[in-house]
């Protein structure tokens, strides 16, 4: 990435019947290492839609920004820890800016 680029991960609760909960409400954010990791802690047990996002140059008129996202599906369950690989390709352009 370049080293101006923002990198965003995001995890938002699914919502479901017996659940109708709003999913904006319930959105967490992490920081990013140099490696590319992250952690988010704390989460309910649930279903979770995790994002990663980036923008390539956040200094340009957003009209002219480069962002490039992607998202895995993760089940969180109580007292334990789940992984998710998030592979993000920089070649294509999302159509969320």
């Amino acid at each position: 990435l370049p080293k101006e680029a923002e990198l965003v991960v995001a995890a938002r609760r699914k919502t479901t019947d017996q659940n109708p909960i709003d999913a904006d409400d319930h959105a967490e954010e992490a920081d990013v290492d140099a490696a590319g990791r992250f952690v988010l802690q704390n989460l309910v047990p649930g279903e979770y839609d995790v994002s990663v996002r980036v923008v390539l140059n956040p200094d340009a008129p957003a009209i002219q920004r480069q962002v490039r996202q992607a998202s895995e599906h993760v089940t969180v369950t109580s007292g334990g820890t789940a992984e998710v690989v998030v592979v993000l390709d920089l070649s294509k352009r999302s159509d969320k800016n």
